[in-house]
């Protein structure tokens, strides 16, 4: 019971969110009301499963080569906070009234040195040194440039979501900075900063995948769960899940002192059932067997399944030895008078049923076996009839 109670639980919690778990929900807290085609919903879970186990192999490669960019963002951003410091130290020496350079042999030795050691900065623009003064003569004209297209920065599109993100902070700080200080290296970092923001709108994305592949996952497992437990033919619990909710029974009336009882039910001459109509009548035999328990007035706290072919057992708590002869007694008549129909051909079943109660120290072998063996008398004495252990 508690076990039933645990995946109640959990399927009502998550029902909020996901519809298809209806189905689910309405077999574990109803079993012998609710009715589901197993092998179609094995067959949708296993395709839906490959489609999300592709797309999140996907998403992961994706992942990895989303952090692999990153720390190659990272890198270079970090090589280029290095080589800005470096070129702090041969900043211009310009006066900001009269725009002259004011130097000493020091100073153009150690520019020499820097541009020597650094020559991807400005060399690679086709600059040589004999063109650096007419480049400082510019220098005006695009201080004037990088402040307009500083003023572009502060207003360009970063997703609302990452206005407070550290990390961009920073990265615009440093680029107006590195406007204001006229560096060179403004356009590579206005890149990284435009690649970060790039990146993260992708990893968001990537989140919001994730979510939604944990979702499906989640509605998978408890689908899983309930076919680990439910016989796909006729949709009822199958014989291991029976036999723990019939474990779980008899702790309680252990623990208790208290009455249950059991029924074996088997279809009489199911094989010639098969051998004149075909096995997939014989299926679909045990399919209306199904639908007359669940139609026979069964309380939510009774269960049953089907233990073997066209063997089945019903578990009725709190119920003595009598009231569960009239309840095998009110499935047999239904059984006899639902017609079952397949393809053009309609015919009836008949079913025997052992009727057992539990008995101090009885273990679930021993009190299927009283049942078992009623039920063999019952077949023995006519067929179509209910028998108690004697």
């Amino acid at each position: 019971m508690e076990c039933s109670r645990a995946v109640k639980k959990t399927v009502k919690r998550h029902l909020a969110e996901d519809a298809t778990l209806k189905k689910a929900l309405q077999i574990i807290s109803d079993p012998a009301g609710a009715e589901v085609d197993l092998v179609v919903e094995y067959r949708e879970l296993a395709e839906r499963y490959r489609k999300l186990n592709r797309k999140l192999y996907k998403t992961l490669v994706i992942s990895d080569l989303y952090q692999l960019e990153s720390k190659q963002l990272a890198c270079k951003l970090e090589e280029t906070l290095q080589n800005y410091q470096k070129l702090k130290d041969v900043a211009l020496p310009i006066c900001m009234v009269c725009h002259k350079i004011h130097t000493t042999n020091d100073y153009w030795e150690r520019l020499e040195d820097y541009f020597a050691k650094n020559a991807d900065i400005m060399f690679s623009h086709g600059i040589c040194p004999d063109c650096i003064k007419v480049t400082y003569g510019k220098l005006g004209e695009k201080v004037l440039e990088k402040q307009r297209y500083a003023a572009e920065i502060k207003n360009h599109a970063v997703p609302k979501e990452h206005q407070e993100d550290e990390a961009l902070k920073e990265m615009r700080q440093l680029v107006e900075r590195a406007v204001r200080s006229e560096n060179p290296l403004t356009t590579d970092i206005q890149k990284i900063a435009k690649n970060h923001a790039k990146l993260l709108r992708r990893f968001d994305k990537i989140v919001s995948l994730g979510d939604s592949y944990q979702s499906q996952l989640r509605d998978f497992n408890l689908r899983l769960e309930l076919m680990a437990h439910t016989d796909p033919l006729t949709t009822c619990n199958n014989r291991g899940y029976f036999m723990e909710l019939l474990g779980i029974e008899l702790e309680r009336s252990r623990r208790y002192e208290r009455k249950f009882s059991a029924l074996m039910l088997d279809i009489d001459h199911f094989k010639s059932v098969n051998d004149t109509h075909g096995h997939a009548a014989g299926d679909e035999a045990l399919r209306t067997l199904t639908s007359v328990f669940r139609e026979s007035g069964l309380r939510k706290s009774d269960f049953f399944g089907r233990i073997g072919g066209e063997e089945f057992a019903l578990v009725l708590p709190e119920t003595d030895l009598s009231g569960a002869v009239d309840v095998a007694e009110r499935v047999r008549c239904n059984l006899e008078k639902t017609a079952v129909t397949f393809a053009n051909c309609q015919f009836f079943i008949t079913a025997s049923i052992g009727v057992s109660v539990y008995q101090n120290n009885d273990s679930a072998e021993t009190l299927l076996q009283r049942a078992d063996k009623a039920m063999y008398a019952a077949k023995e004495t006519g067929r179509n009839r209910v028998c108690r252990e004697s």
